[in-house]
């Protein structure tokens, strides 16, 4: 298991969720209750393509993120939830504020989003479905745009030996970094943002 993956492992557990309904974006391939530490919800859903991953789950809601719909046929679940997660999603995503905007439709006001951004991770399966990657302020601006107030950014770190592989990258390629911006070797971001 990838650092990164480590990291979204413990913020899972460490997340204080207490919420009836939960939305699970992307839930197919690994849902997250088993993974949220004894979680229940009184309604469970998961939102996902028609025909997600090889040997996953077949979706509650099944949609593709990125596109525009005429949501009656979803209107029964119209800001139905009061918690939603959306784990290692984003980079499939090539429209992410439709997606964005897409998963707040389903969302009560006040409901909590968590959700991952990987900023710095190779291409990876399905083939060709890898999209995006995004810095902080990305995310934060997206996820405004949705709909969203951010509450809390936790950064997912390399170990000390990449972070200077990525340093000493960045002076030979004589890349220029923001000098005011001190957290430049990071994986990703782990977000938790409030419907408005």
């Amino acid at each position: 298991m990838s650092k990164s993956r480590e990291q979204l492992e413990v913020w899972i557990k460490k997340l204080d969720v207490k919420a009836t309904k939960c939305l699970d974006v992307g839930g197919s391939q690994l849902n997250v209750l088993g993974r949220l530490g004894g979680s229940k919800f009184v309604e469970y859903k998961i939102l996902d393509l028609e025909k997600p991953h090889e040997d996953s789950q077949a979706p509650d809601i099944a949609l593709d993120l990125n596109k525009k719909y005429a949501m009656e046929e979803w209107a029964k679940y119209k800001g139905n939830f009061s918690i939603a997660f959306c784990l290692e999603v984003m980079e499939y995503c090539y429209n992410p504020l439709q997606a964005l905007k897409n998963i707040a439709y389903f969302m009560k006001k006040d409901a909590k989003l968590h959700i991952s951004f990987h900023f710095y991770y190779p291409i990876h399966k399905p083939h060709g479905t890898d999209m995006l990657r995004y810095t902080e302020f990305g995310a934060k601006k997206l996820l405004e745009e949705a709909g969203f107030d951010v509450h809390r950014v936790e950064m997912r770190v390399p170990n000390v030996e990449s972070a200077a592989l990525l340093e000493s990258y960045d002076e030979i390629e004589g890349n220029k970094r923001d000098g005011e911006y001190s957290r430049h070797y990071t994986n990703g971001y782990l977000i938790t943002a409030v419907k408005k």
